[in-house]
Order: structure tokens, then sequence, then C-alpha cells
């Protein structure tokens, strides 16, 4: 797009809807685009759920955050032959009829189509499908490995504090709202959404992995 304030992404948006119908849910960043009134109040008209990944923790929109990356290294490589108008919608062709392990080994075409699309690989007669066994049972490995510890509504905590002198300030969780983001009540009345690597506890037990040191209480 040549611009990305609110009211170009609403008009991308709306193309977008006009094909596909608008999903039950959209997850942003919290760029000022996706924040502003305009954008909300045409998302609650669409009837799409806006949910918001916390500030200063992009690794919370954990799915968009491994595309970006796929597509930043891919579309490099593809420099080489291509020039970048050529090489970006070569390289979504083909991430678009690939199996993917998160997908139970299906592409993102023949899940949105109900097809799949032909592609380059096709031409080398080759089945990933079989190949994603391995991979996939070493992430889910990897991820059994990984215990956080998940917090219940009124449960006290500490969360992160990015402005100001105090790093760690006190609130509440007053609501879990999936993949590890709780939304906490703050001492001073205040609200904010935070990821469960801002957070630690007040009470008895502690974060098993990715836990800060200790706060000591005044």
């Amino acid at each position: 797009m040549k611009s990305t304030t609110s009211n170009f992404v609403i008009n991308a948006l709306k193309d977008v809807f006009s094909l596909f119908g608008p999903p039950s849910c959209l997850v942003s960043d919290n760029g000022p685009q996706f924040t502003s009134f305009e954008f909300e109040t045409f998302l609650r008209g669409c009837g799409v759920n806006h949910m918001k990944s916390p500030p200063y923790h992009p690794q919370s929109n954990g799915l968009c955050e491994r595309f970006v990356r796929t597509f930043k290294n891919s579309v490099l490589k593809g420099l080489d032959s291509n020039n970048l108008k050529d090489a970006i919608p070569e390289f979504l062709s083909e991430y678009r009829a690939s199996p993917h392990p998160s997908l139970e080994g299906e592409s993102p075409s023949y899940l949105f189509l109900g097809r799949q699309i032909k592609s380059k690989i096709d031409i080398i007669k080759y089945t990933p499908k079989e190949n994603l066994n391995k991979p996939k049972d070493e992430v889910e490995n990897k991820g059994k490995s990984r215990k956080r510890k998940i917090f219940k509504i009124d449960d006290l905590i500490w969360a992160r504090h990015y402005t100001g002198n105090d790093k760690w300030v006190k609130g509440r969780v007053i609501e879990d709202k999936g993949d590890y983001i709780y939304r906490v009540e703050m001492e001073d009345g205040s609200f904010k959404i935070s990821h469960i690597d801002q957070l630690r506890s007040r009470g008895n037990y502690q974060l098993r992995s990715r836990s800060p040191s200790p706060v000591k209480e005044d």
C-alpha cells in the first residue's frame, strides 16, 4: 500500500472483505492505524473481533512474526534471479501451495479453496506431506518442554511496566483472553493487556520458565 493510515487500511480491508467476507477475528499490533477510532468502528460494523498483541511483546503474535521472517528470507533469496516485483508473488504462490505442520499437513490454498493449486512443487514430483511427521513431532516435543504457569482470574501478579521508574507494578488478573494473554487491572485502577512473559506471580508459586529474578515487596 502507498500509505498505512487508517483510511488506507480500511479501504484495503473492504476490498478483501468484499471478495471473501469478513473474518471472525483480526489480530494486529498496536500501530496507530489499528488503534484509531475509525478502524475500531469499521471492524465493529463488520462484526469482526479485533485482538491486539500486548505492547512491547511482538512475539505474542507468533504466527505473523514467523511468517514475516519466512517472507523476508525467501524473498531475499528470490532477488538473486528476480526483481522484487516478481519475487513477492512467486514466494506467495509457493507458500500458499505448501503443506504446513500447523495445518495438519494441509496447504493454506487447500483449506481456503477446497482444492490444491498447482505450483512448481508439482513439477519435481515431491511429496512434502510425508516428510512433515518428523518436524511436527520435534515442534510438539519442544512445546512440551517449555511449561508455563497458567494464571487464573483474581490471581495477584507483578506486571512489567515500561514507563516510569518502577519496572514491575502490582496488579490483578481479571480476564484470560487465550494464547497466554491476560487482561490485568493495575493497582491505580487502570487496565492493560499483557502476555504471560510480562507477568509474574505475587503468590506462593513462581513461573517455571523464562521467569525474571524475584522482586521484593516494599
